[in-house]
């Protein structure tokens, strides 16, 4: 059902009276309410805090912090910076969990002459630690001639050292071959297989925005290109022609299919926050925004792009782009893309289209959102379905943002259903500038938005509402997977009739401005138990992922890329753990 009323339609009485008879589960699940948010909160203040910094905290960047002993927390930074007048930034940044409000702030002092963190993109590691790349060294003002400029500074954060010394378990790069080789603003990071992490894309100064994408393309030395961090060589991959400096590699550039279509050139590039993802034969795909998707596999061919893009059909600007949950861990849908949202034209999409990005030759529609949004979280769930929360409307940047029209009604898609259905609305306007994440517990963190900037909220999915009882691990689970193994997992005592189902690892959490292309979806195969062996009660048998062929090109070589994964147990009633950490290598 479309409603055809306003995109709003914030009134919680008028949602659940329209939806409330409709509410529809996946096969061999109880029908469930409507997920659910609790009340929102402010970002607290801390003793941390440094004299002068602003008693509101925006939460623009978030990752979901792996092996903890305390499950939950999450980093996150802001905007807010200052600029000393040596030419060094400090900047804010902040640990805790959003489930209890309970956060310490920190300040770090930044290298001079790199600015700050804000507009970086951020990958975990596969040791557990973050990777930063790029971000702003001058702010402009909006509607201005003003400009941005990029950054070149690398930073790797550890949060065991969190608390610590002057930077709070943060290391800074600037020397050449360890910093980025362009200055880079809105760049997007791509943990590859074989220990790569791929930096690519965003922009070097914004005084470049509105040039043709040729042009754009021969003077933006960040627009259209990438580079590679050895992450063992704790080093860039160097130009062989100039060892001391980091190789520079082509991005996709294609000529559009129609000759007179606007923005020449513009049909395959990577441009700011490129929509990326690692599939499982080590190719790295880009699905926009601009209409073009196009692959690339680093090992095989560095810098070689597919030579004909394939169409996606729409420019999509801020839309969305998830790699599709396998269900089943079945061959044949390894691999799928889907992209969702955006504005085109200034008008805000609800289509939503998917691909085999193996080897697919064509995007294919599915079934559209209820809302048109662009600037919209994206966010997988551990049962395989996909949450869209927040967005604007309308085309966020064809007018004043504060004209801008808020969507507050989530959607959860699940293949079963094959439609999307519509949530319980939220209370905070969450466009350009928010995040949200999946924490440990299968519930969602949604928080930042430049409207309304310091809350959280947490939201409540439909599976933990069906009253259902929750498996839970119980006796040995390992706690280090290694590629290959096979592991016995002990789960309490589930109700008659229902078992575990599945057993699914997932990628934490690392979002920016609305985009985490690193978010993953692994179902561990299910192992019987030998011939005349009968199983032990109450435990399942799973088999890690194979061991990468990093090099290959092979389909499947690379489903799980080393790493620490929230380890979730499904329930045949379609009821998530929480999870437990588990560290794949």
């Amino acid at each position: 059902m479309r409603p055809v009323s306003s995109p709003l339609l914030s009134s919680p009485l008028l949602f659940l009276s329209l939806f409330g008879s409709q509410l529809v589960a996946q096969a061999g699940v109880p029908p469930c309410q409507p997920g659910a948010w609790a009340a929102g909160f402010n970002h607290p203040t801390t003793t941390n805090d440094p004299p002068g910094w602003p008693s509101t905290f925006e939460a623009i960047n978030m990752a979901v912090i792996p092996n903890q002993p305390d499950p939950g927390k999450v980093i996150v930074w802001e905007l807010n910076s200052t600029q000393s007048g040596n030419g060094q930034w400090t900047q804010r940044f902040a640990v805790g969990s959003p489930e209890t409000g309970a956060f310490d702030n920190y300040v770090v002092t930044l290298p001079a002459g790199f600015g700050d963190l804000f507009c970086s993109g951020h990958v975990w590691l596969p040791d557990g630690r973050l990777f930063v790349a790029g971000g702003n060294r001058k702010y402009g003002i909006q509607g201005t001639t003003n400009n941005f400029l990029g950054s070149r500074i690398v930073a790797i954060w550890d949060p065991l050292l969190v608390g610590g010394g002057s930077n709070h378990g943060w290391q800074f790069f600037t020397q050449q071959g360890f910093c980025l080789r362009v200055d880079r603003w809105y760049p997007t990071v791509t943990l590859m297989g074989n220990n790569r992490v791929m930096v690519s894309g965003g922009t070097t100064d914004t005084a470049f925005d509105g040039m043709g994408c040729v042009n754009r393309t021969i003077q933006d030395p960040a627009y259209n290109t990438y580079e590679v961090w050895d992450i063992i060589a704790g080093s860039f991959e160097s130009d062989p022609n100039n060892p001391t400096q980091n190789m520079l590699y082509p991005g996709p550039l294609q000529p559009p299919l129609d000759p007179n279509q606007s923005n020449q050139g513009c049909f395959s590039v990577l441009s700011e926050y490129p929509r990326k993802h690692l599939i499982s034969s080590g190719q790295v795909v880009v699905a926009g925004m601009f209409r073009g998707s196009n692959r690339v596999h680093h090992f095989a061919a560095p810098g070689f792009w597919m030579p004909s893009p394939i169409d996606t059909g729409s420019f999509r600007h801020y839309g969305s782009s998830v790699l599709v949950p396998n269900l089943g861990n079945v061959p044949a849908r390894r691999d799928f893309v889907m992209i969702l949202g955006g504005a085109s034209g200034g008008v805000t999409l609800a289509g939503v289209r998917e691909i085999n990005a193996f080897g697919g030759t064509s995007w294919s529609s599915l079934p559209s959102l209820n809302y048109g949004r662009m600037v919209a979280n994206t966010v997988l769930l551990p049962d395989g379905a996909i949450l869209v929360l927040g967005g604007s409307a309308t085309d966020y940047f064809a007018a004043p943002a504060a004209n801008a029209v808020p969507v507050v009604i989530p959607e959860i898609y699940r293949r079963s259903l094959n439609t999307w259905v519509a949530q319980t609305p939220q209370v905070s306007p969450r466009m350009y500038h928010s995040t949200a994440a999946l924490l440990p517990s299968g519930k969602v963190v949604s928080a930042g938005g430049d409207i309304r900037s310091s809350d959280y909220e947490i939201f409540t999915p439909d599976y933990l509402l069906c009253g259902a009882t929750r498996p839970a691990f119980a006796g040995a689970t390992p706690s280090v997977m290694n590629f290959g193994g096979v592991y016995t997992i002990g789960h309490a005592t589930l109700p008659a009739g229902v078992s575990i189902a599945r057993v699914v690892l997932m990628r934490p959490c690392s979002v920016t401005h609305h985009s985490d292309m690193d978010q993953r979806y692994v179902e561990l195969a299910l192992v019987p138990p030998p011939p005349g062996v009968f199983p032990i009660e109450d435990t399942v048998l799973v088999q890690a992922p194979a061991m990468p062929n990093h090099t290959g090109t092979a389909q499947g070589s690379i489903q799980a890329p080393p790493g620490f994964y929230m380890v979730f147990l499904i329930s045949s009633l379609g009821t998530p753990s929480v999870a437990r950490w588990v560290w794949l290598q």
